[in-house]
């Protein structure tokens, strides 16, 4: 299991692609030797982490990008409230079930509008981790999850408003990036 963590945010203060990370950039033109890239930011404001990976409450986020594509770094930027006896820590996204993202590990404690953030994009490659491939479908799949339900059948924490994920994303051809524009990107939310 990967799971990238604030302790890897203190080894890798100020890594950060491209400019500015508030909207989406234009992709960046690639040669014949290397796939183009392009940051996309992702709400996920109201999202919310029901019981463990895997349950049938969990909200599970579909981002559709196109076959082919990848993540290549994960940034993010967050407001995280927990829901009765729930701590923060327990609070985990799963991307594609390749990597998993716990922002506030090591907050053992229950939080009310606790702000976590990346710092800029982690790149996964220099990170030891695999860069995250969408399905054969073109969907990047996210699960919100906890890892102890303290809530049966009931939200365990949430994200505030303002809530978001910076996605570096990687095509491998120039050609991919006309079949890409902003109009296409959709997103869809859904219980599993």
């Amino acid at each position: 299991m990967n799971t990238i963590s604030v302790l890897t945010i203190g080894a890798c203060a100020g890594l950060a692609l491209g400019g500015q990370i508030t909207s989406a950039n234009e992709p960046v033109a690639a040669s014949d030797e290397a796939p183009a890239f392009f940051t996309i930011t992702v709400d996920i404001s109201g999202s919310q982490f029901w019981d463990t990976q895997g349950s049938a409450f969990n909200e599970i986020l579909s981002i559709y990008l196109e076959p082919n594509f990848f993540v290549t770094g994960i940034g993010w930027d967050l407001t995280l409230t927990t829901v009765g006896a729930s701590w923060a820590s327990d609070a985990v996204i799963s991307f594609q079930d390749e990597i998993y993202l716990t922002p506030a590990v090591g907050d053992d404690f229950g939080v009310t509008n606790a702000q976590y953030f990346s710092g800029g994009i982690i790149d996964l490659t220099d990170n030891g981790y695999n860069n995250i491939h969408v399905d054969p479908d073109g969907f990047l799949n996210l699960e919100f999850y906890e890892v102890f339900d303290d809530n049966p059948a009931a939200i365990d924490a949430f994200f505030e408003a303002d809530s978001v994920l910076y996605l570096s994303v990687a095509y491998p051809t120039p050609g991919s990036a006309i079949a890409l524009t902003l109009g296409m990107l959709c997103c869809s939310r859904r219980r599993r």
